[in-house]
């Protein structure tokens, strides 16, 4: 599926990855982990190895004028619906593994949905979500929550992918800003 001749390695990992350096494939030693969730998980990385170009994703990061942790995780989510989209469109049996796969991971609690109230996660965790498990959550959606869903549509190169996550991080900083600007008005009342 990668075109290319890849190390697949199954070790103790929080979750799958694809290491665009090494070009080594990783799966969790997750207990119980079914034939479905696996191949959705390859399915995921081998977007990952065909399509996220190393050298752009590492300067995108090395080169961002803010939070670098942040902006790699908002990189992440545009890219994982990226990478997706191509690997459905080039293995369209994939469109099946992904939706089972993601099902067995929610039934299984892998998302963690019932330690999380909804109103206090982010934009960037409904994106996430909704290109995962749609329908899964019960946060509301906004009208920035629809502009966001409808630019990573959008998105074809990674450039695209680049753009949408740089204005998406200033939403989110521009809501944190926000968020603390308010507290802090409460405390000094």
């Amino acid at each position: 599926m990668a075109g290319e001749d890849i190390d697949v390695i199954q070790k103790n990992a929080p979750s799958a990855f694809f290491d665009l350096k090494t070009r080594r494939l990783i799966i969790p030693n997750w207990n119980n982990l079914s034939v479905t969730e696996e191949e959705m998980l390859v399915g995921h990385e081998i977007g990952h190895a065909l399509h996220t170009p190393l050298k752009e994703w590492q300067e995108t990061i090395d080169n961002f004028d803010g939070n670098k942790v942040v902006i790699k995780n908002v990189l992440n989510v545009v890219e994982d619906a990226r990478i997706e989209r191509l690997v459905k469109t080039k293995y369209p049996g994939m469109r099946s593994i992904f939706y089972h796969g993601y099902e067995e991971l929610f039934s299984r609690g892998i998302f963690k949905l019932e330690e999380i109230k909804p109103e206090e996660t982010t934009i960037l965790e409904h994106l996430n979500w909704h290109y995962k498990i749609p329908g899964k959550t019960s946060f509301v959606k906004t009208p920035e929550f629809d502009y966001f869903v409808g630019k990573i549509d959008s998105v074809v190169s990674f450039n695209d992918v680049v753009n949408v996550s740089k204005e998406l991080y200033a939403f989110c900083k521009q809501e944190l800003d926000k968020q603390l600007s308010e507290s802090s008005s409460k405390g000094q009342k």
